[in-house]
């Protein structure tokens, strides 16, 4: 139940409330792409410190000036929607 509610808040808030309309998941992994107005005001060493904090699985990417997050599904302690939801509200 948990796992839906932050699934719910995830596509229903935070996907909507920051424009965020690139996720792609694999059986893998989970990556994420901002919008560029939003990657724009995100300090990269702070994003970068707040995502090694919470995992090591996560890869940090700048293309095209917008910031992807990558996150490797596998042999996490917890499930994926945790770790991402709690990325994306300490840095937006």
């Amino acid at each position: 139940m948990v796992v839906y509610m932050y699934e719910e808040w995830f596509e229903k808030k935070l996907l909507k409330k920051y424009n965020i309309n690139q996720v792609i998941q694999t059986d893998r992994s989970i990556e994420i792409t901002l919008p560029e107005e939003i990657s724009s005001n995100i300090k990269g060493d702070k994003l970068l410190i707040e995502a090694m904090n919470l995992s090591r699985s996560f890869n940090i990417k700048y293309v095209n000036k917008k910031i992807s997050i990558l996150l490797y599904t596998k042999d996490l302690s917890k499930h994926f929607i945790f770790y991402i939801v709690t990325l994306l509200e300490k840095i937006l």
